[in-house]
Parts: structure tokens; sequence; C-alpha cells
């Protein structure tokens, strides 16, 4: 493809998995702007965004937020979310100064 040629994300109608993976890869491993991204592949920066969100869709791109120091037994709260039926569950910690109590 020569640089002059505008790449549409498409081949034949359908998505170019490759280029999804390859937008995804320059956006989060790159850490390169769309604006960026759209330059070096000739197309808009409105086309890279739209394939970003194509390659979240198609399950490419995977967000895992990780909250484990102000939320570490979150995985244990959606367990108990889903068991129960609940719509909320919040486990806190235990008074740390509770635990180092002796009873007499």
């Amino acid at each position: 493809m020569s640089g002059k040629q505008r790449r549409t994300g498409t081949v034949g109608g359908t998505i170019d998995v490759e280029l999804l993976v390859q937008i995804a890869h320059l956006y989060y491993d790159e850490e390169m702007t769309q604006q960026k991204i759209a330059k070096k592949l000739n197309m808009s920066r409105s086309l890279v965004s739209k394939l970003l969100a194509k390659a979240k869709e198609k399950g490419i791109v995977k967000v895992t937020i990780s909250d484990e120091v102000n939320r570490p037994h979150q995985p244990l709260e959606a367990q108990l979310k889903k068991l129960f039926g609940l719509s909320e569950v919040i486990i806190t910690p235990a008074d740390s100064g509770a635990n180092n109590q002796k009873l007499a």
C-alpha cells in the first residue's frame, strides 16, 4: 500500500482484524495518540477511534481495572453479588486494632 492510499479498515466489507490489532498495539502498547496513528496509517482520527472501539467489541482489546488497594475484596464481592442476587456488596476489612486485642 502506498503512503497516499486511504486505509478504510475493511477488506471486502469486513473488518480487517490485523488492522485492528495493529491500531490497538500502537495505541495501548506504544502509547501513540489517535492523531499520530491516523497520520501513520493515512486515515482520519475519527476512523482510528471507531476501529479502537471495534477492537474492544470484538474482544481484541480487553480493559481491566485493578483497584486492589482500595477494594481488595472486589472478586469476592462480585461472587457474593451473583450468588445471592444482590444489587450491591461491599466487604470492609475488620478494624486491625480489634484483631490485636486479647480477651481476659
